[in-house]
């Protein structure tokens, strides 16, 4: 069954994750688009997926650098293939704001503050500001890439202690850091009135980066105990019926979250603590793979979107600012209309796959160089 599994996912490489995050990169445009009212479940989605990713891939590998230095260099490696792009994005919609800052269209805003906003955004420290004027300015997505760098800068020490960990422990240690999550979830949401101002609550309770860790470090433990997991034969039926309570979970989560009822709703923490079990079981049993009803979301389109989701994750937010404007100027309807969204979502899909294309060119001349 190991060789199996190996052959299947192609060494490190798992097909199913990679459709995994094609669909929930589909589930952020919607939202963003208008389409659909809430999107968290994919964030939690993307934070856990990284973990395990990352888990994944550094499992048997060599010791990992757990000095300062090292931390930093485990980062910028991760993050540098994304920055130049980003950089781009963050210059396209700059240019925006100070046209509309020209045109007298933002009475209020002043350079002083401009200026400390980009620079935040630069160095990818926006996500570390508790005012949403900050980490959602210019490209409103870029505040994952910001908790995806702390993410990565505290990997080393963390994937080094769970690495000696066994099945047991690694289990012992997600319930855990599940329990120390929702501990600090359910005493920032209970006191926040008390201890929290009003503007840095939607910070604390879904932005701030060292409360998001709390997703990422159960998806290392998910990605450390996948090996494991994938070698044990499990009946297709069982593994089918597994799948699909998961999926009814997830849309049960999905439902209570766009009604907005229930107590964790009721506590704001419906885009935290209340997606985390389903977006953690989904991650791994789609990782698993076992021809059940998630293989069904397994398919070339997912894989293909899944394929230029990190791309295209950045570049829609430019896109649908700019096609917003351009759709004002000619008096077209935006925000859910059927004409946007597909210009939008066309535009979005061109530049990524350009873009990929221009970093394979890129790379392949560097490599000829080399040799």
């Amino acid at each position: 069954m190991a060789e199996r599994t190996e052959k299947k996912t192609g060494g490190k490489y798992i097909p199913s994750l990679q459709a995994l995050r094609g669909i929930a990169f589909l589930g952020v445009f919607l939202r963003h688009s208008g389409v659909l009212t809430r999107g968290a479940m994919t964030i939690s989605v993307f934070f856990i997926l990284s973990g395990f990713l990352t888990a994944y891939h550094s499992s048997g590998g060599r010791p990992l650098d757990c000095s300062l230095s090292g931390c930093l260099r485990f980062s910028l490696r991760r993050i540098r293939k994304l920055y130049p792009l980003y950089m781009l994005t963050l210059l396209f919609l700059l240019a925006l704001l100070l046209r509309s800052m020209r045109l007298d269209a933002l009475p209020g805003t002043s350079m002083r503050d401009v200026a400390v906003t980009f620079g935040l955004h630069a160095v990818l420290l926006q996500a570390w500001a508790p005012f949403r004027s900050i980490y959602f300015a210019f490209n409103t997505s870029a505040w994952f890439l910001s908790v995806l760098m702390f993410f990565y800068a505290v990997s080393p020490p963390a994937l080094t202690a769970l690495r000696r960990l066994s099945v047991r422990g690694l289990l012992r240690a997600m319930l855990i850091i599940c329990a120390v999550y929702c501990a600090y979830s359910f005493a920032a949401a209970l006191t926040a009135d008390r201890w929290i101002p009003s503007y840095a609550r939607e910070w604390f309770l879904y932005i701030a980066p060292p409360y998001r860790l709390g997703d990422y470090l159960i998806g290392c433990c998910l990605g450390f105990l996948f090996p494991s997991c994938a070698s044990v034969p499990i009946p297709r039926r069982r593994a089918a019926l597994a799948e699909a309570a998961v999926l009814a979970l997830a849309v049960m989560t999905f439902v209570i979250y766009t009604l907005d009822v229930g107590f964790l709703c009721r506590l704001g923490l419906e885009k935290t603590v209340l997606p985390l079990p389903a977006a953690a079981m989904l991650v791994f049993l789609t990782a698993l793979d076992r021809g059940g009803v998630l293989s069904v979301l397994n398919n070339r389109l997912a894989r293909f979107f899944g394929g230029i989701s990190a791309s295209a994750f950045l570049i829609h937010w430019p896109v649908l600012t700019a096609c917003k404007r351009l759709f004002a100027h000619v008096g077209l309807p935006a925000d859910g209309s059927p004409a946007f969204i597909g210009t939008c979502f066309a535009l979005t899909i061109l530049l990524s796959l350009a873009w990929n294309a221009l970093q394979a060119r890129i790379h392949t001349t560097g490599a000829k160089k080399t040799t």
